[in-house]
């Protein structure tokens, strides 16, 4: 008998991979088995085949093939050039998809993550679907994933639940019935009644619409062919959601895998549910992995409300500003005038021998737009107001004069938020510097604070992806593209005080913003120690002592500069609290009701309370316009 196993995945997972190949291939007990491990994988690299292949070897039960994904590649190229592509989720979930004709001789096939770890024999799984069930996948249930308790979509996830009510309706709602963790599929069956081309053409028309990927497509397509696992089949370790009583003592007996289902991974986060399971399987499987070091002792979750909402009560009342300070040839700083609370993220320009300043400023939403000072004759800015907004927030706006146009490239991630839209835009001043208009996509890629420079005939862009706290590094010949991965973009400074960039390059230097602890605090340069096309290697950072040469208060995360006319001009923004009064502590206080007030949910009733701006849903809850609301 042979149990094909398939799994996708890329270079990041390929540790929790071979510590999941180890804990599979320990409890493959079943006789005259053979387990067959199927890898998709689109850059992993000699080193990560061979360490995969040596935790394999250790077990005559098992063999592994990496199989070659050409005939799935082309329904991924169809997505991300739809105009819809969100870059949120690796391309390689999508190959789960594609099972059925990258195994086309496999009737029966197990699919599941390698966030994982083995307790019992994954045959057991295995055996829940045969060939003539008129059932298309059978799957793990998640106790997140609440449809099943009649409690609607992720009732203890108000941000995904409001997801799922705006884009999708009651009934598909109701379709949605498995987690992709682990999932077995009838490949006859799919092969037979064309699923993967209704999959595919599903995929295409609702690209916009989808939240997590693969299960949506399943669920939405398959639905009601399916088929639940037993609870204890997809453990799920008890970092994000409240595994209810009911299921409890099911899900935690026997089990069969144990999945790490959040952002919360036993390798990345010590304090990690259940995460002793992981590190043992670590040390039995030999791979080269340090423990990640306790996190510091963290607040009460009261106080921890008190404090969030005092921010929150900060920025609706004005109290928190962002400003921004210029001085010319090392002088006395100037603070810009101007009644905004919030002008940050400062780049200098030089156009026509004049000064121009490109800021970000909010709306009452929070929602960044872009704005230009431009400095007179006798010295002082005069603001001229907002040059460039959208329907998705605009920040950090880098401008570069390349074959004589004048080009912007802000950062416009958020439009990767399930909008008709997505990437990393160009835009040319039609009319400098208040008309802009959007020429094309550089990258497809949600990055954050991208810094672009050219060196030795070579561009390249630095950019931190969005929700991952990981840098990107990609090279083009021109600053129109195209736009290439670098193939060492991995020797970027990964740690999260060097991840995100400040400002332009400098004297061979990036700027990087100090985020250990929260956002923006200061500077570090990072010299290039080697910066090619086909190296890059980033040097020791050193400490920039903005706030002390400046004489300012607060956090700097952005500097740039120019030389004008002989002039060097310089600009930082400052984040600070100028004041503290007792009315924002009492908002904090009101917003804690409002907390505590969602925590008693009351039971079968649909309410909404919006308090400066903090929505909480639960319920049959449907999106309306933003307005401060008690509903009960």
């Amino acid at each position: 008998m042979i149990i094909p196993i398939f799994h996708c995945f890329d270079h990041n997972y390929v540790i929790p991979a071979a510590v999941c190949f180890q804990t599979l291939l320990e409890h493959a007990k079943r006789p005259d088995t053979r387990y067959d491990i199927y890898v998709v994988g689109s850059d992993l690299t000699d080193e990560d085949k061979s360490l995969l292949t040596r935790i394999v070897q250790k077990f005559p039960q098992g063999t592994l093939t990496f199989l070659d994904p050409a005939p799935a590649r082309d329904f991924i190229n169809e997505l991300k050039a739809s105009g819809h592509w969100c870059a949120e989720y690796t391309a390689d979930l999508f190959y789960k998809l594609s099972v059925p004709e990258l195994l086309p001789n496999e009737d029966i096939v197990v699919l599941a993550d390698v966030d994982v770890v083995y307790e019992d024999d994954i045959a057991r799984s295995f055996d829940e679907l045969k060939v003539t069930d008129d059932i298309y996948v059978a799957g793990g249930r998640d106790p997140a994933y609440s449809a099943w308790r009649g409690e609607g979509l992720f009732p203890n996830r108000p941000k995904m639940q409001r997801k799922y009510f705006k884009l999708y309706t009651q009934e598909e709602r109701d379709r949605q019935f498995l987690a992709a963790g682990l999932l077995v599929f009838n490949c006859r069956k799919l092969r037979e009644d064309g699923i993967v081309k209704k999959w595919r053409e599903w995929a295409l028309k609702n690209v916009h619409r989808l939240i997590l990927p693969e299960q949506d497509i399943i669920n939405q397509v398959c639905a009601p062919k399916l088929k639940a696992l037993p609870w204890n089949h997809m453990a799920i370790a008890p970092n994000f959601a409240k595994v209810p009583g009911s299921c409890w003592d099911e899900m935690y007996t026997n089990v069969v895998q144990m999945h790490y289902a959040s952002y919360k991974k036993p390798w990345k986060f010590a304090d990690c549910a259940m995460s002793e399971l992981w590190y043992a399987a670590a040390d039995r499987a030999g791979v080269d992995f340090v423990r990640p070091r306790p996190a510091p002792k963290r607040r009460s979750s009261i106080h921890r409300q008190l404090l969030m909402l005092h921010d929150e009560c900060n920025k609706k009342l004005g109290i928190e500003r962002y400003r921004t300070f210029v001085r010319v040839n090392g002088g006395t700083p100037e603070a810009l005038k101007t009644p905004m609370r919030f002008v940050a993220d400062p780049f200098l320009f030089a156009h026509d021998n004049k000064a121009y300043l490109f800021y970000e400023t909010v709306d009452a939403h929070e929602k960044g737009r872009l704005g230009v000072f431009e400095r007179q004759a006798n010295g002082e800015w005069r603001d001229l107001g907002t040059v460039l907004e959208e329907h998705y927030h605009l920040s950090y706006p880098q401008v570069i004069e390349f074959g004589g146009k004048v080009y912007m490239i802000p950062e416009s991630c958020d439009s990767h938020n399930n909008l008709k839209d997505g990437g990393l835009f160009l835009y040319e001043a039609v009319d400098f510097p208040t008309k802009w208009r959007k020429v094309q996509t550089l990258v497809n890629r949600p990055l954050v604070d991208t810094t672009i420079w050219e060196t030795g005939g070579t561009w390249y862009l630095s950019g931190m992806v969005a929700r991952e706290d990981k840098a990107e590094v990609w090279t083009a010949p021109s600053l129109l593209g195209p736009w290439t991965i670098h193939p060492q973009s991995r020797n970027h400074n990964q740690s999260r005080r060097l991840v995100r960039n400040g400002g332009r390059v400098y004297d061979n230097c990036r700027l990087a913003q100090d985020c250990n602890g929260a956002y923006g605090k200061r500077i570090f340069k990072v010299p290039f120690k080697k910066l090619s096309p086909t190296e890059y290697v980033e040097d020791k950072a050193q400490y920039y002592p903005l706030a002390e040469t400046w004489g300012v208060k607060g956090h700097i995360h952005t500097y740039n500069r120019i030389e004008l006319n002989g002039e060097k001009i310089e600009c930082i923004d400052v984040h600070d609290y100028p004041r503290k009064p007792l009315f924002a502590y009492l908002g904090a206080l009101i917003g804690l009701f409002s907390h505590l007030l969602f925590k008693f949910q009351f039971k079968k009733k649909s309410y909404l309370i919006q308090i400066f701006g903090i929505q909480f849903a639960h319920g049959d809850y449907k999106p309306r316009p933003a307005f401060k609301q008690y509903e009960i």
